[in-house]
This record gives structure tokens, sequence and C-alpha cells, in this order.
């Protein structure tokens, strides 16, 4: 059926965008206004009542695809990329309403390559390779919105994390010199509230690491137990272009470090070397208690002793999405299957899972987990058993039904009991019951 839908969707979206998407022919006893059926829901969804439905933002309603992000006081969308006529933004929207408190287009580009909000502080980020803006998601107003210099030879990253109160970011660049050229790799910081003044913290070259071209991805912070230092944790992936060009195998050319930096000390404290070949851009570290999951391609996902730095376990079948912080364990998803992990990589749990989980995120609420999946399902999932208390698609929601199923990135408010969720044209805000089961 999975597969019957997707061919009948990428027919339908292949045939351009509509205005009136209801299937053919109408089920309704008044087919005249379909925008009213579609989206005006005139009933719940039965455990999950809808409360609102609002449209996307943009003067096209068939290409959204947004991220949400619950707060107490309603929730952050961010359109990721420019589809259709919609560009990249981000908007808020009223808990109770529904209603447009703010919008925000700021960096023009197609799409955002990272996003990062930090609910417990109410700020947002979003950059594309060279621009970086963060937001205060209650006004909607800049916190922070500069460009990267734009040098000869010089690559921007498409990352970008904030820590504390500094956004931290990657630039490579390559140096033509008497010898020949060199590539480098810088991690740079600048404060939240400047933007202007950039500190390069580690520098490393081709020459250090036998020619391999170095590139930084993603970065984690992690505070020493017994030295309170600050270390922070970069993953290196690297290149050999020199090997390439003369026609090497390329299972030599690629491999994947992880580097120990000591923030208070400024200095390396410990390298892993080629940990994987090729490791996963983005969610890479998620660290619970002395201990890091590192997720890769082609090896799954390795457990790493902070402390030593020495590996814990490797070659867990396995990505990590998400940390219980209530029980100190980690939740991901393997081959139809998902797990839960203690600290060291031993399996607490695991269960059968066929559907593929949306690596946009994955929310906890008391026991139960709340998604949406690759194939556009929305699911609340027993987080221990594994029993799925809800399932549904926007194809299932209506009748007649919507012909497109869930997108981007659900998320919980956790004091008012309220999911939000997004399809192709808009978001839902959704109840979420007393009790499950």
């Amino acid at each position: 059926m999975k597969m019957m839908f997707i061919f009948v969707l990428m027919t339908l979206m292949s045939m351009g965008c509509t205005k009136e998407p209801m299937p053919s022919p109408c089920k309704l006893p008044d087919c005249s206004d379909t925008t009213k059926w579609v989206f005006d829901p005139p009933d719940s969804m039965g455990v999950m009542p809808v409360l609102w439905y609002k449209l996307a933002h943009g003067p096209d309603t068939s290409g959204s695809y947004q991220w949400c992000f619950a707060t107490e006081d309603g929730v952050v969308l961010v359109n990721e990329y420019e589809e259709d006529q919609n560009v990249p933004y981000v908007r808020f929207l009223d808990r109770e309403t529904g209603e447009e408190k703010w919008y925000w287009d700021g960096i023009k580009t197609d799409s955002y390559s990272d996003i990062q909000f930090l609910p417990d502080r109410e700020i947002l980020m979003v950059k594309d390779w060279r621009k970086n803006a963060v937001l205060d998601v209650r006004t909607g107003k800049e916190m922070m919105n500069v460009s990267l210099p734009s040098v000869p030879e010089m690559l921007n990253s498409p990352q970008g994390r904030i820590l504390g109160n500094y956004f931290f970011t990657f630039i490579m660049r390559r140096w033509n010199n008497s010898i020949g050229t060199t590539d480098y790799s810088f991690v740079m910081r600048t404060r939240i509230d400047d933007g202007l003044h950039w500190d390069t913290l580690y520098t490393l070259n081709d020459y250090e690491i036998s020619g391999y071209t170095p590139d930084f991805s993603n970065v984690e912070l992690w505070m020493h137990p017994q030295t309170g230092d600050s270390i922070i944790l970069i993953n290196n992936r690297l290149f050999h272009w020199e090997n390439y060009q003369k026609g090497k195998p390329i299972n030599t050319l690629e491999r994947s470090d992880v580097i120990a930096y000591n923030l208070s000390k400024r200095k390396v404290e410990w390298t892993i070397d080629s940990i994987c070949k090729v490791s996963q851009l983005y969610e890479q570290f998620h660290i619970v208690k002395n201990s890091a999951f590192f997720s890769s391609n082609d090896r799954g996902t390795a457990v790493i002793n902070l402390l030593n730095g020495k590996i814990i376990k490797e070659d867990i079948p396995a990505g990590i999405h998400l940390l219980d912080t209530v029980n100190n364990e980690l939740i991901g998803r393997g081959a139809e299957r998902i797990y839960r992990f203690d600290e060291f990589g031993n399996i607490v749990k695991s269960f059968d899972f066929p559907d593929y989980v949306n690596l946009n995120g994955m929310e906890l609420f008391e026991g139960y987990l709340y998604f949406s999946s690759y194939y556009g399902d929305l699911y609340v999932v027993n987080a221990t058993t594994g029993k799925i208390v809800f399932q549904h698609f926007s194809i299932a929601m209506f009748v007649p039904q919507s012909v497109l199923g869930m997108r981007g990135r659900a998320s919980v408010d956790r004091k008012h009991r309220l999911l939000y969720c997004s399809d192709l044209w808009g978001t839902y805000c959704l109840k979420i019951p007393d009790k499950w089961e």
C-alpha cells in the first residue's frame, strides 16, 4: 500500500501545482468549495482532535516543508527549502488560534543547510553555507544575522551549532605557496550577541595528517567531570585528493576521525583516527554521562569513552535519534527495529518497527515516541513495548482524503498536551489525550 501511495504521490506532483488538491470523483455533498473541506476539517481524527489547521505562508500552498518546534505559546515553523513558489522562512503560530504572530526570511537562499532549536532558551539557528542567523522566537527578532568572509579558495561549512553563548561553524581553505598547495580546516566561533568578532579555535592542515584534506563537521560540548574543562568533540571527514588524482582505490581515499579539543586549555586532548570511512554529516554526537554515541554510514554507531578517547563498542546496527534523559538511555532505529541503549551501548530493549523513522526528529513524552516517518505517517509509539497507539497521515484525516502525508518534523507541547505537525499545505495543532492506554 505504501509503494502505491508513493507512486500516486509522485504522479500527482509531476502534474504541477494545483489549488484544488481534492481527488476525483468528489465524495462530498457539496464539491464546489474544495478549500472548505480540505483545509477546514469538519471533525476530529478521533483520539487526537484537530484544534486548528493553518495554511503555509506564501503564495503557493502546495509546496511547504515545515519543521515544527513547540513552545509554551505556540509553534515555531521552519520551511526548510524552496519548493514551487515558496521560499525558506521561519514563522510563529499562536497556540490557541493558529494566528501568525511573526514571519522572517532574513536569509535569501534556496534552502537552509542547518537548523537548531534550543527550547529551554527559545532561540533558533538557521543557516546556509555562508549566512548564519539566530532568532529570538518569542519576538521573531534577530539576535545575529551575519555572513562569513568570502575569500578565494575558501569553502564555508553547511553546519553551525550554538553551544552556550557562542555560535560555532567551520571553514576549509586551500592556500597556494612556493612548495605547492596546503588544505586547512578551521573551527571558528563568535558570540551570538556579536557576530562580528570571530575566534579561530583550532586549525589542521593536510601535512599533519598524511596528505588527507581535513573537513570539519559537527561539534558537540562535553564538560569533563574531574577537571571541569569544556571539551568540544569535532568530526573530521577526510579525503585524499592527491591519491584520488593518481587513481588510487576509493576505499583508500576516505576516513573519518574524532577529535576532542579542550576549549579551556586550547589543546587537543585525544584523537581517534579512522573511526569509520564515512561519518554521518548531521547528528553525529549524542552524549550520555561520559559516553558519546557516534554514527557513520559504513560501520553503524560507535560508543566512545570520553574520559580516555577509547572505543567502548562499535558496529552497533542502529542510528541514534534521541536521549531519554529520565532513564539515561538512547533511542535509535536499526534494520526494522527500534532500540534502547544504555550509556555503554548495551541493548536495554528493542522491538520491531518496519517503517523508516524520519531523521528530522523524534520526541519522547510520558513514555511515548512522537514522530513522522519517511513515508509520511504520523506515529505515537509506546517507547517500552513498541505498541503503536496512533498512526495516521493526512490521507486518512479527511473525506475526501488528501493525497499527501506528513512532512518535516512533529513536536510536542508538554505543558498543554498539544502535538504540532505539518503536511504539504500547512500545520495542524492536535490535542494529546490524558492517557493512551
